[in-house]
């Protein structure tokens, strides 16, 4: 989803490894980093063809990723927590509703693609100072964050026998400013294994934070708490709302 427009890229030079650990995944990308590398970096599954992560460098900086899983739900996440007033552009919603209501206009957006905002039209409205610079960075880094992790998480429960492919596509150019953005990708990095390191230790290393929570026993769940837990637990894991999204009402 934030893609940002490529002018050429260089199939030539496509450069193709594998990794099977987190401590490779986090040399490569350093390596990019100090390389000053342009490009696309692809993050694939070897067994599962619909599985695909990419990370969008130039000269070096994290300027964009994209993601074949939950893309729509990870915009609007990160909509609704960092810049909630980009419903002002997107729809004909009054101020007052999107401060209130900004989490349900976005889901709304779900079936609605066309209304999300190009990536070149995010930059500019940092450049009109309509929204500001680190409220959009924010926005930017929570992508990076949950991509990256979804990629951790994907590569500590394969182990070795099965990892990850990576694919590299340098790129002569991107067709934007992207000094507008400025995310540290070691800040990113650290960020993304204090919450999987969190995440573990809470014991859910095997449970995907795209999951949603269904409750399958209702009614004995009704029978052992109070009306006002039953009807929260109900209203919330309705088997609809990832864990994610449940991260942003609660």
């Amino acid at each position: 989803m934030l893609q940002p427009p490529s002018v050429k890229s260089i199939e030539s030079n496509l450069e193709v490894c594998e990794i099977s650990n987190t401590a490779q995944l986090t040399k490569q990308i350093k390596t990019y980093v100090n390389d000053k590398f342009t490009g696309q970096l692809s993050v694939q599954s070897k067994s599962t063809l619909n599985q695909q992560w990419s990370l969008f460098f130039q000269s070096g900086s994290l300027i964009g990723c994209s993601s074949s899983i939950h893309p729509m739900r990870r915009w609007c996440r990160q909509q609704s927590t960092h810049c909630p007033q980009l419903d002002l552009y997107t729809s004909s919603t009054s101020n007052d509703q999107v401060v209130k209501n900004s989490l349900e206009f976005a889901a709304q957006k779900l079936k609605l693609h066309h209304n999300l905002l190009s990536y070149e039209s995010l930059l500019e409205l940092v450049e009109q100072e309509k929204i500001r610079k680190d409220q959009i960075e924010a926005f930017f880094e929570g992508h990076f964050q949950e991509i990256l992790f979804d990629i951790i998480q994907t590569l500590e429960q394969r182990g070795d026998d099965l990892g990850l492919r990576l694919i590299c596509k340098p790129i002569s150019q991107y067709n934007i400013n992207s000094t507008v953005i400025e995310v540290q990708i070691e800040r990113v990095l650290q960020e993304t294994m204090k919450s999987w390191t969190a995440w573990q230790q809470a014991g859910l290393a095997d449970i995907s934070p795209n999951f949603a929570p269904k409750i399958h026993q209702a009614k004995e769940l009704q029978r052992q708490t109070s009306h006002t837990v039953y009807h929260n637990l109900t209203a919330l894991a309705d088997g609809n709302q990832t864990l994610r999204d449940l991260s942003v009402k609660l």
